[in-house]
């Protein structure tokens, strides 16, 4: 390490790891509802998105958050919080973890005051008033509707619309939020997330649009899927979409709820969306099942070689098998192109029953 303060970003890295907390209670008061409350979604501190931006559960490691506005570690949220170079963050960092001879430094940019934070409302009764106004699936134009889309991406129509009846319906006219504003309306199918323990703890939304053609496809915005905030006192981690259930004391999980349920129509196994690679991490299977098999994405690396699918698969069977529950993870086949990502809805529409394993079990 340099001395008269000029620190390596790589020593620093080192000292930081497991210290994040402290490094952003010192520096950061505009996290301190975020520090409270890992892994839990609450108002941005940057672009002001109502429950958008969360603190990773393992934040202390790196520092990591993620928003709709954005992905950081610890040292990139301190340039996009306070505006400082890399050697002012540096600074800061070593000054925080006990460094005497740093000096307190400002903020280069401007932002409002953190808002006070309010005791969280109640989305119960919106979660309530959305599925009421939604569709069922058994009859009529939501139904019409979600086959048209199951079409297009290439599913069994009849057999999946059956799997999604209880726990999903198509919402007319959703409203599609940027920003905190309402930029357009589109059909939705909408989802219902169930935490470890079976309670009903939020939505998801799948936007839709149907072409000119009278194809229904995914809506022409840049997030097409979004949850709603979680209930007070609700909990998505451990949860998922509970599509079927556990048959013989097997289950299946996968990210996606088309890949789930692509998966199911090439082995007839029920298969539970959790829909991100982090909430795989925490998936907790339900009382009786014995065996949990984790259909993972095969994702490209980033930057430092991680591969967010895999990594989750390989994170979520150890947990199991330490409690005793079996576990296997099913990864596709890697493509001819090494430049994309690919899922078993992708392997389903390319190569059909013909691209899954063999013995895989069936419901």
């Amino acid at each position: 390490m340099r001395n008269s303060n000029k620190y390596e970003i790589a020593d620093v890295k080192r000292i930081a790891e497991g210290q994040w907390d402290t490094v952003f209670q010192a520096l950061c008061p505009e996290l301190e509802h975020a520090l409270a409350h890992p892994g839990h979604h609450i108002d941005c501190p940057i672009h002001g998105g109502k429950e958008d931006f969360r603190l990773d559960r393992s934040f202390k490691q790196r520092g990591t958050a993620i928003c709709t506005c954005g992905n950081w570690d610890g040292f990139s949220l301190l340039k996009e919080l306070k505006g400082w170079s890399l050697p002012e963050i540096l600074e800061q960092v070593m000054g925080a973890l006990g460094e005497q001879s740093v000096e307190p430094l400002a903020p280069t940019v401007s932002r409002p005051p953190p808002r006070k934070v309010e005791e969280k409302q109640d989305i119960r009764p919106t979660l309530r008033k959305r599925w009421e106004e939604a569709l069922p699936l058994g009859r009529g134009e939501g139904r019409f509707m979600l086959a048209s889309y199951l079409q297009f991406r290439g599913l069994p129509v009849k057999p999946m619309l059956s799997v999604l009846e209880t726990e999903a319906r198509l919402h007319p006219r959703m409203a599609y939020i940027e920003k905190g504003k309402v930029v357009s309306y589109y059909p939705a199918l909408i989802t219902i997330v169930r935490d470890a323990a079976g309670k009903p703890v939020t939505m998801h939304r799948t936007y839709l649009n149907r072409t000119e053609n009278g194809v229904v496809e995914k809506a022409p915005v840049s997030k097409a899927k979004k949850l709603f905030p979680v209930v007070k006192n609700g909990d998505v981690h451990g949860g998922a979409i509970r599509l079927g259930t556990a048959t013989a004391g097997v289950i299946g999980v996968a990210e996606g709820i088309e890949t789930s349920l692509a998966i199911r129509a090439a082995t007839g196994m029920p298969v539970w969306p959790v829909l991100s690679a982090s909430l795989m991490r925490s998936f907790e299977p339900p009382e009786g099942v014995t065996e949990v098999v984790i259909w993972a994405d095969r994702d490209l690396p980033d930057r430092k070689g991680r591969k967010a699918g895999q990594d989750a698969a390989e994170v979520l069977q150890a947990r199991l098998l330490e409690k005793g529950i079996r576990a296997s993870i099913k990864i596709p086949d890697a493509p001819s192109s090494t430049d994309v990502s690919v899922d078993w809805a992708d392997v389903y529409t390319s190569s059909g029953l013909t691209g899954f394993p063999r013995k895989s079990k069936a419901a």
